[in-house]
């Protein structure tokens, strides 16, 4: 007996998953999977916000600057344009400090023609204690790092001096 075979009608088309289309489903389904656990991971998330103390040392500084500055005490930070949440400048410290020699225009060795201070700046910050690095704003905070305090008046670089961490977070306590 032959068998006749019957060809679709014109206007209905045969439907059959070829294997790009279970490719497509299966990258589909791993990337909503994919996607879920982040959105889930984010929003189960707490920060361990605590507060942090830390000193930045400025040597060599211009009297007529400390002046300045002493004014804008205390003040928030600011980093790329936008306030740091939950930190600020809380104290300016001024010492005296003279500079052995510094440079004119051609690199001569003169005399200072001003006066100069050291400065101490005591920041207090909360920072996410949960994460590896302790930062505030774009900035590590450890001891001996370089630092920018910056307002949103002033700007001047120096080093971490001290940091205190809260207890129990595994992080050591530098004091005075």
């Amino acid at each position: 007996m032959l068998m006749k075979s019957e060809a679709p009608a014109e206007g209905k088309k045969k439907s059959r998953l070829n294997v790009v289309d279970i490719v497509v489903i299966v990258i589909v389904v791993i990337l909503l999977i994919f996607l879920a656990f982040r959105f889930i991971k984010k929003a189960a998330y707490k920060p361990d916000m605590q507060e942090i103390t830390y000193t930045v040392r400025v040597e060599a500084v211009p009297s007529i600057t400390c002046d300045y500055m002493e004014q804008y005490i205390p003040s928030v930070l600011v980093n790329s344009g936008e306030v740091v949440e939950d930190a600020e400048v809380v104290s300016m410290e001024r010492l005296p400090c003279t500079p052995i020699k510094i440079a004119d225009y051609y690199d001569n060795e003169v005399e200072p023609s001003q006066k100069y201070e050291t400065v101490i700046f005591t920041i207090k910050a909360k920072i996410d204690m949960s994460n590896l690095i302790t930062e505030v704003g774009l900035q590590e905070v450890r001891p001996g790092r370089m630092h920018v305090v910056k307002t949103r008046l002033f700007e001047i670089n120096g080093f971490i001096e001290t940091a205190t961490w809260p207890e129990g977070t595994g992080q050591t306590t530098n004091k005075k």
